[in-house]
């Protein structure tokens, strides 16, 4: 029973000062070892949730101190239209408070892990904002082809995206050596994406690769397109020069 008592005791005493670190000092571990497993786009949008609008409101405030109305009230000031200095200011998208809810929940879960908290308050609010679905625009044939024939030397990129369901970082990242034009199919290998200027290629979305056929009248655009350029040449659709 004294030993239990002792236990218990040392618990109870040691939670609250592991507590009184700030989110401001765990967030930067938190986004290093999301770094780790991310890809670079996926990251690049967490840490830019952190900096605008997480770190700001949470930054100097301990892990001890957060509470659920706070959190909640924090989530409707980031969807709520403000008057800064004459001038209305729209509030955050869904989208975007979504994320930023996700990365304050996410670091206190850590905190749970690393025993700073009993439990996470920021888990079982009800004031999340839904997503609303966006239209859907879809061509037909006549639209497509009209599309493409403004395009200039995007033609065949237009089309591939068109007709083979590509996403636009699957049709950048295509290479020669990914097409079989004699079976008519392409292997999506690489997914290319822009971060900050810079154009970074990794996997496909869910990192699986995977084999899509190819239209017809597409093999002979797309074995125009690569002409000469053999089986380890550029990028296809040829990169912009």
């Amino acid at each position: 029973m004294a030993y239990c008592s002792v236990t218990l005791w040392r618990s109870s005493s040691q939670r609250p000062k592991l507590g009184y670190i700030t989110i401001g000092e765990v967030g930067p571990d938190w986004l290093e070892r999301k770094e780790a497993d991310l890809k670079p786009s996926a990251y690049r949008s967490l840490e830019t949730v952190w900096r605008v609008h997480v770190e700001p409101r949470w930054g100097r405030v301990r892990l001890a101190d957060v509470d659920l109305d706070s959190v909640e009230h924090w989530i409707a000031d980031l969807g709520r239209t403000k008057t800064v200095d004459g001038e209305k200011v729209k509030g955050r998208g869904p989208s975007v408070v979504i994320r930023a809810y996700g990365v304050l929940a996410g670091i206190l879960d850590t905190a749970v892990k690393s025993g700073r908290l009993a439990k996470n308050p920021a888990r079982g609010v009800e004031n999340l904002p839904r997503k609303q679905p966006k239209a859907r625009v879809y061509l037909d044939h006549q639209q497509v082809e009209a599309l493409a024939s403004k395009a200039g030397d995007r033609r065949t990129l237009v089309l591939l995206l068109a007709y083979t369901g590509l996403r636009w970082g699957e049709a950048v990242g295509l290479r020669v050596k990914h097409l079989d034009l004699l079976r008519k199919r392409l292997h999506v290998v690489d997914n290319a994406v822009q971060v900050n200027m810079e154009m970074h290629v990794g996997t496909p979305k869910s990192h699986t690769t995977r084999w899509v056929p190819v239209p017809e009248f597409l093999v002979t655009e797309l074995a125009r397109e690569c002409g000469g350029q053999g089986t380890r040449g550029s990028r296809v659709p040829r990169p912009r020069r």
